[in-house]
């Protein structure tokens, strides 16, 4: 019967610097502490009241509610104090 051989095809090898990388991320995931936190705000009440607002003055087709939270509100209110 015939000897059979194995040949390698691909031989790769990581170095030092890889390893120590590997290993600090590792470590670092393993011990900073991680946390996320969410809220989730009721706004049903604000919405009701915000749309009888905008009613009442008009303005339900000028303010929108991403409006409000927009980089300058002090805009937003003075279209409501109007």
């Amino acid at each position: 019967m015939a000897k059979q051989t194995l040949t390698t095809i691909k031989d790769e090898h990581f170095g030092i610097a890889r390893k120590i990388v590997s290993n600090m991320t590792t470590e670092s995931w393993e011990t900073i502490p991680h946390c996320a936190a969410t809220y989730d705000a009721e706004v049903t009440k604000f919405m009701q009241v915000l749309k009888e607002m905008l009613k009442e003055n008009g303005l339900s087709d000028k303010v929108k509610v991403t409006s409000l939270f927009a980089p300058e509100p002090e805009k937003c209110l003075e279209i409501l104090d109007k």
